[in-house]
């Protein structure tokens, strides 16, 4: 017979004298850190013509967008743990022909994820880069946020690291269009369910890269 929680008599947990594993809390060493945001945004569209899609199967992003979203359609996605963020930002590149202006928020990446962003620029598929990761992940031990930031500043790119936990790729096309993702999934692999929305509408393009280039002036791209 299972165990019922009230037979296994648990005892309280006394707090006194915890500290936490790294001898810090780092919620406070970040407090300091800005938000990029003084005050909550939102805003209203209506109207929208919407796609859905569920990815269970799939090798490559491009293949479910079909065609990117016109400026009053957006494209509803769930992942099943097969493609990361980054799969967005090659999928864009193949549909449009390359991308003008990116900007990214993310809370973190993979070196495999910093390479391609890096050869995609050197490559001439991304004209600018505007990016964003956390400051958690900046300060981590293993993180390569610092060999991330030297490369694409020393290409003339901005980045900072803010309190940020917005997963964001709002492009800008060659051909004046843009298109936006924005959902749970970070530029790394993950082996979760993700949620994303890839949105047509140059409103929640500029509503999304205004949060991004804001979060990089506010951090003084640190």
């Amino acid at each position: 017979m299972p165990t019922a929680v009230a037979d296994l008599k648990l005892k309280s947990l006394p707090l006194t004298g915890l500290k936490c594993p790294t001898g810090k809390r780092s919620d406070r060493n970040h407090a300091a850190v800005p938000l990029g945001i003084g005050a909550d945004r939102s805003f209203r569209e209506k109207g929208r013509r919407h796609r859905t899609r569920m990815l269970k199967h799939a090798n490559r992003a491009a293949e479910l967008i079909g065609t990117l979203p016109g400026p009053d359609e957006s494209i509803q996605v769930l992942i099943a743990a097969t493609i990361d963020g980054w799969a967005w930002v090659d999928a864009t590149i193949q549909l449009a022909g390359g991308i003008k202006t990116l900007y990214i928020a993310t809370l973190g990446f993979n070196d495999r994820n910093a390479d391609a962003l890096i050869t995609a620029i050197d490559n001439g598929k991304i004209g600018r880069v505007e990016m964003i990761a956390s400051t958690y992940y900046a300060a981590t031990p293993d993180s390569i946020y610092p060999q991330l930031a030297e490369a694409l500043r020393s290409r003339g790119m901005r980045i900072a690291a803010p309190r940020n936990h917005a997963k964001i790729l709002a492009c800008k096309l060659p051909n004046g269009r843009t298109v936006t993702y924005h959902g749970s999934a970070n530029l790394r692999s993950c082996r979760n369910v993700e949620q994303v929305a890839i949105e047509g509408s140059s409103r929640v393009f500029r509503f999304y890269r205004d949060y991004i280039t804001d979060a990089i002036d506010a951090a003084g791209n640190a």
